[in-house]
């Protein structure tokens, strides 16, 4: 997969009628798949099973051997076929009637984090708004629970050595586009009709200052210059709106220039190849 790509990035399903614990343990021996205690990222301690070089992370409630969350992440496989064939046998075809509770949908833009906070609009108009650390910024959250985007800087969490942005839209409960994990591998046209990433645009910021202006409009021009490049657009609107006519007072100061390919650009190329089997 390249990295100026979109793709379905988490999974997680929940299943109450599945094979008892110890019988799948067997299955797994069965295949040679190798299996122990794993963690996903931003979830509890799991079994970690490995299929053909694909983590796979289970986690049973505490009340019954059948009843458990599965979790893994479809940009690993080669395409959603292969992911569905690999989780039949991992988990049986049981594991098709299991419920999604969370779906990521992603694009990686080839673009250095701090350009893509600087122009990025997200319309959203009630939205909470949180940095990762409040101090550095090296990721912004937009939304809810159930359905927020995450933006963060890839390039220094990977250490890559090429720029790297990745925009996530996370989705939970009611918000999920499928209601079963069976339904997943022809839910392309489901995919593209809820449009992921319709409400989030990047742009360069080309600030305009011209010629020499007064002390009071000077003064306004440096402190939307500073809001932008330190905390981005999105935010420099809202806090500069709170007193002040933002489209009066401060866009003279600045152009948007869109970018030549945006997320849905990204995501629609990227999730394209995943169904298609590329």
């Amino acid at each position: 997969m390249t990295f100026e790509t979109g793709f379905l990035d988490k999974v997680r399903c929940y299943h109450e009628q599945g094979f008892l614990k110890n019988s799948l343990v067997e299955r797994w021996k069965h295949y040679g798949f190798e299996f122990g205690k794993g963690r996903p990222r931003e979830d509890r301690w799991s079994i970690e099973v490995v299929a053909y070089g694909r983590p796979i992370y289970i986690r049973w409630g505490n009340r019954s051997d059948t009843t458990y969350n599965f979790f893994l992440n479809p940009s690993k496989f080669k395409n959603v076929y292969q992911m569905q064939k690999i989780l039949i046998e991992v988990l049986g075809e049981e594991c098709l009637e299991a419920k999604v509770n969370r779906v990521d949908f992603t694009v990686d833009i080839p673009i250095a984090y701090h350009e893509v906070l600087a122009g990025l609009e997200v319309k959203y108009k009630r939205a909470n708004v949180e940095f990762h650390n409040n101090y550095n910024r090296t990721g912004l959250n937009v939304g809810g629970n159930q359905d927020k985007f995450v933006i963060y800087n890839k390039s220094d969490e990977k250490n890559l050595p090429y720029p790297l942005t990745r925009i996530e839209r996370q989705l939970r409960g009611r918000k999920i586009v499928f209601s079963k994990f069976g339904e997943i591998a022809n839910s392309l046209d489901r995919i593209l009709d809820f449009h992921p990433m319709k409400y989030v645009k990047t742009n360069y910021v080309q600030f305009l200052k011209g010629k020499p202006i007064g002390n009071k409009q000077n003064d306004r021009f440096y402190e939307l210059r500073t809001l932008v490049l330190h905390e981005g657009l999105y935010l420099a609107k809202k806090k500069l709106s709170l007193n002040r006519n933002f489209h009066r007072d401060y866009e003279k100061f600045f152009r948007l220039i869109p970018c030549e390919q945006q997320p849905s650009d990204y995501f629609n190329k990227g999730i394209k190849k995943f169904y298609q089997g590329k």
